[in-house]
């Protein structure tokens, strides 16, 4: 998980928690009764966990606590795609499906490789594009022009 990720929040038996949270910038997400929880870096099932915990001491009898990712932070695409800009992550996602999200490449781009920056990166790698080429949520892939 990271920052801009939305999580969906279920505790059986109470509607009230029930609802999609936002981890924040500082990487916390914000729950009824218990406040605060770190969620960048960690999985699902941590802070399920976590939660359970403090949800157990002293606000609900033997809670049953559910957590999923309702809706990851965006990927972005650059350069030379019809349609530049930011899209839904989905589960899987490869550059070739990214590319296809921003209206393909234009006549100019070079189809062979693309660049890559990880979130929170400053450094882009050149990938060949294949079809097991995948993206993670929070990545920046730029197309770049060919030369003749």
């Amino acid at each position: 998980m990271g920052t801009g990720d939305q999580l969906r929040v279920i505790v059986y038996g109470d509607q009230v928690i029930n609802n999609v949270y936002k981890v924040g910038p500082d990487g916390m997400v914000v729950l009824p009764l218990i406040g605060a929880i770190a969620a960048a870096g960690r999985s699902t099932g941590d802070v399920q966990a976590e939660a359970t915990r403090r949800f157990a001491a002293g606000y609900l009898n033997s809670p049953s606590v559910a957590i999923e990712i309702d809706r990851y932070r965006p990927v972005y695409v650059l350069g030379e795609v019809l349609k530049p800009g930011a899209y839904d992550y989905a589960p899987d996602m490869t550059a070739a499906s990214l590319i296809a999200n921003g209206g393909g490449f234009t006549p100019r781009a070079k189809k062979s490789y693309v660049f890559i920056r990880a979130e929170g990166g400053t450094d882009e790698k050149a990938y060949e594009v294949t079809p097991a080429l995948h993206i993670l949520p929070g990545d920046t892939v730029r197309v770049v022009e060919r030369y003749f």
